[in-house]
C-alpha cells in the first residue's frame, strides 16, 4: 500500500506513521515545546531513556497527529487517545505528547509491557483503533444549508 502525500493527508484528522531513527525521534520531540507526558512537562532526553531498544529494522515510535476541527481541551483528548490505545492494545505504553501548529502530536514508543505476563512486546496501531481515534477526535462543524428566504422563493 502506498503512503499517502503530504498533501492527500493536510484535511485528516489523524494521521499515523513509524519512526525507526533514535536520531529522528529526537529531533520531532525537541519540536514539540512543551514535550508532556503523564507527570508534566519533560525533556526528551528525559522521556528516551538510554539503551532503548530494539533492532534496527523495527520501529522506534509511533506517531499520531491529531487535528481537532474545533477547540477542545488537548489533554483531555490526549489522556483519551492514550486510553483508548492501551486498551485495545492490552499493553502498557510509555507515550508523550505535545502541540505544534494547532496539531497535537502523540508520541508513542513500540516497546510495550503485556499487562498480563509483564513481559516486553511490540506495540502496533491496528485499523481499529486507529478507526476509534478517529471517532474520537472532534472534525469540524458543518456548515448548514442556508434556507431560501420569502422573495428568493418567489423568483425560482
Amino acid at each position: 500500500m502506498k503512503m499517502p502525500s503530504r498533501e492527500e493527508s493536510k484535511n485528516w484528522k489523524v494521521v499515523a506513521f513509524p519512526l525507526y531513527s533514535k536520531r529522528k525521534v529526537l529531533w520531532l520531540l525537541s519540536r514539540i515545546k512543551p514535550l508532556r507526558d503523564v507527570r508534566g512537562e519533560i525533556s526528551p532526553a528525559q522521556w528516551w531513556a538510554r539503551g532503548h531498544f530494539t533492532h534496527p529494522a523495527r520501529p522506534k515510535v509511533v506517531v499520531l497527529v491529531l487535528k481537532p476541527g474545533k477547540p477542545v481541551n488537548l489533554e483531555r483528548l490526549v489522556f483519551r487517545a492514550a486510553g483508548v490505545l492501551a486498551e485495545n492494545s492490552g499493553k502498557t505504553l510509555d507515550w508523550a505528547w505535545g502541540e505544534r501548529g494547532g496539531r497535537v502530536y502523540l508520541v508513542v514508543k513500540t516497546l510495550a509491557k503485556d499487562r498480563e505476563t509483564g513481559r516486553n512486546v511490540l506495540f502496533r496501531l491496528g485499523r481499529k483503533t486507529l478507526g476509534e481515534l478517529v471517532d474520537l477526535v472532534p472534525g469540524k462543524p458543518r456548515g448548514r444549508e442556508r434556507e431560501l428566504r420569502g422573495r428568493e422563493r418567489e423568483r425560482r
